[in-house]
């Protein structure tokens, strides 16, 4: 009993240890807080400011792109109609690329037409290519050939007279462009009025009396010493080509080739 009289004590003495102090730790003062003047805080370095990117204002955020509309709706019945209309065979990727569809639902679309016998699948080498079965498009009988037959032989007479009218119209429009314009009129007046005034001088000359007249005589000698004369340089060219040809027999330079060499020339 002693040895546990012992321990109770020490316990209470060490609780009243405990709350001793922490009287004093609440009767004691609180630390002092010493206040920083703003303008003494440590301003940053130049450096660091500088390093600092620069803020934006206004920003304008880029719109989003958006990916092109369908042209015709994602449904199975859209697609066997543009395979009617167009009637012609398509690959999937030209038909995605074309149309800006969906790969998967495109891929969906084609296989139930496929698989209704709508549209018919062939392989041409690696590359599947679809086509609308040909037993749903528009049959034509005899008497539709025949009514068309009947409407392109009317188009083809239609184009006939249009061509010839066509080429009537051309031929007059190259006459009036012959015509002269106005400008040209004028030009034209003052040009015939020049040379009239040069015939009435020259009458003018021919009335005067001391203007001598040749008589029909004077004018036929006149003519025969020019024909004279012409038949004389004939023959003095054919002997200068003999002689010059004859010197040049031995050689193979032209009579034209000489002339340029030695500096001849002549009409």
């Amino acid at each position: 009993m002693s040895e546990e009289t012992a321990q109770v004590k020490q316990k209470g003495k060490k609780g009243a240890k405990k709350k001793a102090e922490s009287k004093t730790t609440q009767n004691s003062d609180p630390p002092i807080v010493t206040q920083v003047d703003d303008k003494k805080k440590a301003k940053p370095s130049k450096k660091v400011q500088q390093a600092s990117p620069p803020k934006k204002k206004d920003e304008k955020k880029q719109p989003e792109k958006k990916g092109k509309q369908p042209l015709i709706k994602e449904d199975v019945d859209s697609l066997l109609e543009y395979f009617k209309s167009s009637n012609r065979p398509f690959t999937v990727n030209y038909l995605k690329d074309t149309l800006f569809l969906k790969l998967s639902t495109l891929q969906k679309n084609i296989d139930t037409l496929v698989s209704k016998g709508d549209v018919v699948m062939k392989e041409v080498g690696s590359t599947k290519v679809f086509l609308i079965n040909q037993n749903l498009m528009p049959t034509v009988n005899q008497q539709d050939l025949e009514l068309l037959g009947s409407e392109l032989e009317q188009k083809t007479e239609e184009y006939k007279q249009l061509a010839l009218q066509n080429s009537k119209l051309s031929e007059q429009l190259k006459n009036l462009s012959k015509i002269p314009t106005l400008q040209e009129l004028m030009d034209m007046k003052t040009e015939m009025k020049q040379k009239i005034d040069e015939l009435e001088n020259k009458l003018l000359l021919y009335e005067d009396k001391n203007f001598k007249m040749a008589t029909a005589e004077e004018t036929l000698q006149v003519e025969n010493e020019y024909q004279n004369m012409l038949n004389i340089c004939k023959k003095r060219k054919n002997i200068y080509n003999e002689a010059i040809g004859s010197l040049l027999s031995e050689s193979d330079l032209t009579i034209k080739q000489f002339e340029k060499i030695v500096g001849i020339f002549r009409d």
